[in-house]
């Protein structure tokens, strides 16, 4: 089954299939898998320039939102029965998509921190 839903998730991400495409399981072994690949892939890259429980906190803020807005669309396009999948087509695309980010954003980001603290000390410096 997560071999399934690997496989969807590199097809969906090549636009081959869609999110109806992804696996769907009763068991909720794989609603778990995708919460927490959600959960963790948004707090890798926070974590960059977070401490760690911020981070966590917001990964697990943005996979409740993604959950909640895949629940709201649904409802009210009347489509409920896909929103099993749907919800983990999203997390599993968006956090494979994170999981490639985390590289280049994190070199960059130490750049970019170090470039705001010595803008915020110049700041700081000229006064009002």
């Amino acid at each position: 089954m997560f071999n399934q839903a690997l496989h969807a998730t590199i097809q969906i991400l090549l636009f081959r299939q869609g999110p109806e495409d992804f696996p769907y399981a009763t068991d909720g072994r794989l609603d778990t898998a995708c919460t927490a690949l959600g959960i963790i892939a948004t707090a890798l890259l926070f974590g960059i320039v977070q401490p760690l429980p911020l981070a966590l906190f917001d990964g697990v803020v943005a996979t409740l939102v993604v959950s909640l807005y895949v629940r709201l669309v649904l409802r009210l396009r009347g489509l409920e029965s896909r929103q099993q999948q749907t919800r983990n087509a999203l997390l599993a695309t968006g956090s494979l998509l994170l999981l490639m980010l985390w590289l280049p954003m994190s070199m960059v980001m130490p750049v970019m921190t170090e470039f705001m603290n010595t803008m915020a000390a110049a700041q700081q410096a000229a006064g009002p």
